[in-house]
Protein backbone atom coordinates (compact mmCIF):
# COMPACT_ATOMS: atom_id res chain seq x y z
CA UNK A 1 0.00 0.00 0.00
CA UNK A 2 1.43 3.37 -1.04
CA UNK A 3 2.05 5.95 1.63
CA UNK A 4 0.25 9.23 1.26
CA UNK A 5 2.20 12.43 1.78
CA UNK A 6 0.63 14.52 4.50
CA UNK A 7 0.93 18.14 3.50
CA UNK A 8 0.53 21.05 5.85
CA UNK A 9 1.21 24.58 4.69
CA UNK A 10 2.26 26.56 7.73
CA UNK A 11 0.60 29.89 8.42
CA UNK A 12 3.24 32.57 8.04
CA UNK A 13 2.28 35.08 10.70
CA UNK A 14 3.14 38.76 10.61
CA UNK A 15 5.71 38.11 13.37
CA UNK A 16 7.53 35.50 11.27
CA UNK A 17 7.49 37.88 8.28
CA UNK A 18 9.08 40.60 10.43
CA UNK A 19 11.80 38.17 11.54
CA UNK A 20 12.46 37.15 7.91
CA UNK A 21 12.63 40.78 6.77
CA UNK A 22 15.09 41.64 9.55
CA UNK A 23 17.29 38.67 8.67
CA UNK A 24 17.18 39.66 4.98
CA UNK A 25 18.07 43.26 5.85
CA UNK A 26 21.03 42.17 7.99
CA UNK A 27 22.29 39.74 5.34
CA UNK A 28 22.09 42.39 2.61
CA UNK A 29 23.81 45.19 4.56
CA UNK A 30 26.33 46.67 2.12
CA UNK A 31 25.10 44.40 -0.69
CA UNK A 32 22.86 45.76 -3.49
CA UNK A 33 20.17 43.04 -3.31
CA UNK A 34 16.82 43.52 -5.04
CA UNK A 35 14.45 41.07 -3.39
CA UNK A 36 12.13 39.62 -6.00
CA UNK A 37 10.27 36.35 -5.32
CA UNK A 38 8.89 34.27 -2.44
CA UNK A 39 8.00 30.60 -2.61
CA UNK A 40 6.02 29.19 0.30
CA UNK A 41 6.13 25.43 0.28
CA UNK A 42 4.64 23.02 2.76
CA UNK A 43 7.44 23.45 5.30
CA UNK A 44 9.85 25.99 3.79
CA UNK A 45 9.70 29.63 2.81
CA UNK A 46 12.30 30.70 0.22
CA UNK A 47 12.97 34.34 -0.67
CA UNK A 48 14.96 35.12 -3.82
CA UNK A 49 16.87 38.25 -4.71
CA UNK A 50 19.17 39.52 -7.43
CA UNK A 51 22.60 41.13 -7.10
CA UNK A 52 23.93 43.07 -10.10
CA UNK A 53 27.36 42.01 -11.35
CA UNK A 54 29.85 44.83 -11.86
CA UNK A 55 30.46 45.73 -15.51
CA UNK A 56 28.00 43.08 -16.69
CA UNK A 57 24.31 42.99 -17.61
CA UNK A 58 23.98 39.74 -15.62
CA UNK A 59 22.96 39.13 -12.02
CA UNK A 60 23.91 36.78 -9.21
CA UNK A 61 21.24 35.35 -6.94
CA UNK A 62 20.77 35.15 -3.22
CA UNK A 63 18.18 32.93 -1.56
CA UNK A 64 17.21 33.09 2.10
CA UNK A 65 15.16 30.17 3.34
CA UNK A 66 13.43 29.19 6.54
CA UNK A 67 12.46 25.63 7.35
CA UNK A 68 9.34 25.93 9.48
CA UNK A 69 10.24 22.76 11.38
CA UNK A 70 12.59 23.11 13.23
CA UNK A 71 12.64 26.86 12.42
CA UNK A 72 16.13 27.04 10.94
CA UNK A 73 17.12 29.81 8.53
CA UNK A 74 19.98 29.79 6.06
CA UNK A 75 20.97 31.34 2.76
CA UNK A 76 22.88 30.63 -0.43
CA UNK A 77 24.34 32.94 -3.07
CA UNK A 78 26.13 32.73 -6.40
CA UNK A 79 27.91 36.06 -5.86
CA UNK A 80 31.69 35.82 -5.94
CA UNK A 81 31.97 39.54 -5.19
CA UNK A 82 29.63 39.68 -2.18
CA UNK A 83 29.63 36.15 -0.73
CA UNK A 84 32.31 36.89 1.88
CA UNK A 85 30.50 40.10 2.94
CA UNK A 86 27.19 38.26 3.28
CA UNK A 87 28.77 35.50 5.37
CA UNK A 88 30.28 38.12 7.69
CA UNK A 89 26.87 39.80 7.94
CA UNK A 90 25.28 36.40 8.70
CA UNK A 91 27.84 34.82 11.06
CA UNK A 92 29.90 37.77 12.24
CA UNK A 93 32.96 36.16 10.61
CA UNK A 94 33.98 34.78 7.22
CA UNK A 95 36.12 31.96 8.60
CA UNK A 96 33.85 29.30 7.02
CA UNK A 97 33.66 31.00 3.61
CA UNK A 98 33.52 28.73 0.57
CA UNK A 99 34.05 30.18 -2.91
CA UNK A 100 31.35 29.76 -5.52
CA UNK A 101 32.72 28.21 -8.71
CA UNK A 102 31.25 27.90 -12.17
CA UNK A 103 29.39 24.89 -13.51
CA UNK A 104 32.26 24.19 -15.93
CA UNK A 105 34.86 24.37 -13.15
CA UNK A 106 32.99 21.72 -11.16
CA UNK A 107 31.66 19.45 -13.92
CA UNK A 108 34.17 20.17 -16.69
CA UNK A 109 36.07 16.91 -16.33
CA UNK A 110 32.83 14.94 -16.66
CA UNK A 111 31.00 17.00 -19.28
CA UNK A 112 34.07 17.70 -21.42
CA UNK A 113 36.00 14.55 -20.64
Amino acid sequence: MAKKKISQKYDITKGIKVILLNVMKDLATGVPVKWDRVVQGDQRVSIYGWIPKKESPHFDFVMVYMDMVPGIMNYVTSSVEYSRKMLTNWDGTDVNHVDCITFDEFFGDVVNG
